[in-house]
């Protein structure tokens, strides 16, 4: 793992090479050449996710060799626990490996009912399971969410019916651990693309200007 001297040397690097930070995304970075962005680049701990257009491979060639990387993968790589496969029709990306590593809730039923409540341990290992499965669903599966968010709303008071449940869902999950995201190449016009950010009432923190030019934090419930 890097330390923050790491980072900070990595961080300097980069910048270095011609590249700008992202306003929102600190580990995000670009090259530019006017309105073309010819290189991005995306760090995590000791990792570092790239693409380039051709003729600009040697701006990320210096900051390879001045950390002395050991594996460059194309094509084919894992990255914060993805698999990320790309070639000519696009790019899949899928959490297969992490998915069957999810270990099952080991617990017997003895008698008891649907209705009867979950040991402490058969609520830790759920707590667990249903962690997994809601990473899983937001990075790649998102047809799992449904049963990562009504198993998240029973935890604290679980009966033996949702220890089922969570093994049923892991069982799906692990059944089409291939299953997962496809990004068409070619699909997005980025240079006359709309994007539309869905945000909860909280609206992340934006703010807003009224007919007086005043500038005031968007809130839900007058303010409450």
């Amino acid at each position: 793992d890097g330390g923050p001297q790491f980072s900070n040397e990595r961080r300097e690097l980069i910048l270095s090479a011609g590249m700008r930070v992202n306003k929102y995304i600190k580990a995000l970075y670009s090259f530019h050449e006017g309105d073309d962005i010819k290189v991005m680049l995306a760090t995590h701990v000791d990792d570092i996710l790239y693409a380039c257009k051709p003729g600009y491979e040697h701006i990320v060639q210096k900051i390879l060799d001045k950390f002395e990387v050991r594996e460059t993968q194309t094509g084919k790589i894992r990255f914060c626990g993805r698999e990320i496969l790309q070639d000519e029709t696009g790019i899949r990306i899928t959490c297969k490996d992490t998915a069957e590593k999810v270990l099952p809730i080991n617990f017997r039923k003895d008698g008891r009912n649907a209705e009867d409540k979950a040991t402490d341990g058969e609520i830790s290992q759920l707590r667990s399971v249903v962690g997994s499965l809601s990473w899983v669903a937001r990075q790649c599966r998102p047809e799992l969410s449904y049963y990562a968010s009504k198993l998240q709303s029973a935890v604290s008071g679980a009966r033996v019916k949702h220890l089922q449940e969570a093994n049923k869902a892991l069982a799906l999950a692990v059944a089409e651990s291939d299953r997962g995201l496809f990004y068409k190449t070619g699909a997005v016009k980025w240079d006359s693309a709309t994007l539309i950010t869905i945000t909860d009432a909280s609206w992340a923190g934006e703010k807003f200007y009224n007919c007086d030019g005043q500038v005031f934090p968007r809130r839900s419930q007058r303010g409450k």
